[in-house]
């Protein structure tokens, strides 16, 4: 769990901190910054309670969470998806019904197609 944390510098300002605790060991997961006076120190403490509800990941309670085994969205490519689960239970059903002695794979294909399209134009909703 974030919590923010504020110390005094060896400059006699005070840090804002994101932290929490893994094996008993204290861990910054942001420094927000450093204020002089106390309405810096106010406009810091909003922006750390900000950070931990907005942009921090939503973890679980009271589930001790590796912050670097998380996934990050912005640094992850998309490959694509296949949908595949669709087409093996139809080319199933098409075994069981005895269509599956057609030696064409691509006349296959295009029954499943089909198949598919009259599912999707006769379905409820």
């Amino acid at each position: 769990m974030l919590r923010i944390r504020t110390i005094k510098t060896g400059s006699g300002a005070r840090a804002v901190q994101v932290i929490y605790y893994l094996n008993r060991k204290r861990v910054i997961y942001k420094h927000i910054g450093s204020a002089k006076t106390d309405s810096e120190l106010e406009t810091m403490l909003v922006v750390a309670q900000d950070f931990i509800d907005n942009y921090a990941p939503t973890l679980p309670f009271e589930i001790e969470t590796k912050f670097d085994n998380l996934l990050y969205l912005d640094k992850a490519d998309f490959l694509g998806v296949y949908y595949t689960y669709l087409y093996e239970i139809l080319s199933a059903i098409i075994k069981k019904v005895g269509l599956s002695g057609i030696n064409k794979q691509f006349l296959l294909d295009l029954v499943i197609m089909i198949t598919t399209i009259f599912i999707f134009e006769n379905s409820p909703g």
